[in-house]
């Protein structure tokens, strides 16, 4: 535990890291921003936060690892999800709330 610390508080680190990873401009007028993951995992999925075309919070997302969201009409979530060999794969999913 010693030697992990001394090289945790040796290791260089930003003075500051970003909120945001990405933003996804959606048909209704709304954004989705994804939040950003420090340290990022591999099998985690990330967080998104949807906004309205008007700025408030509408909700948040978690959406499945390695899907990468490319467009969004009303419920449904369109992009590119990518397996273990690095194959990527067209998939819709409908959110539900």
């Amino acid at each position: 535990l010693g030697a992990a610390r001394k090289t945790l508080e040796e290791t260089p680190r930003a003075p500051t890291v970003p909120l945001y990873d990405d933003i996804l401009a959606v048909e209704d007028g709304g954004v989705w921003v994804k939040d950003f993951a420090f340290p990022p995992v591999e099998d985690q999925g990330d967080r998104w936060t949807v906004f309205t075309a008007d700025g408030r919070i509408r909700g948040i997302i978690d959406l499945p690892p390695r899907f990468d969201p490319m467009h969004v009409v009303g419920d449904t979530v369109t992009g590119v999800i990518t397996d273990e060999y690095d194959v990527e794969y067209v998939r819709v999913y409908t959110i539900s709330g």
